[in-house]
């Protein structure tokens, strides 16, 4: 399992759409297998889960991602997890790539506002 946490800044609608677009292209070949919107007076949260069979090891892997925003703040969550397998969860890098999908596409939004991380 892996996390991985940030905020970014910006239109929540704008943004939400760009990163899961994003992040399901990086990955390719994933299935929206749930979402979640609550929101109430100024405060938005959004929750994906993203899964990703691979044939390689016969298992599911997925990607739960939280957008929330209260004030000017969208805050980032994204948890991997599932694509262990075997006595020590050896995962081919599955968590990893899921990571990298996020990280990027997170990278992309912050130089298109132009605040490099």
């Amino acid at each position: 399992m892996s996390v991985f946490q940030e905020n970014v800044k910006g239109d929540f609608e704008i943004f939400e759409k760009y990163f899961i677009s994003s992040v399901e292209k990086e990955l390719g070949s994933t299935r929206l297998a749930g979402k979640q919107c609550f929101e109430k007076d100024d405060f938005i949260l959004h929750m994906y889960v993203l899964e990703k069979y691979f044939w390689r090891n016969n298992t599911y892997s997925s990607l739960t991602l939280t957008l929330s925003q209260e004030e000017d703040d969208i805050k980032v969550t994204a948890i991997a997890s599932g694509s262990g397998v075997g006595l020590l969860g050896f995962d081919w890098g599955a968590d990893e790539r899921a990571m990298h999908a996020v990280k990027q596409a997170i990278n992309q939004w912050n130089s298109k506002l132009g605040k490099r991380k």
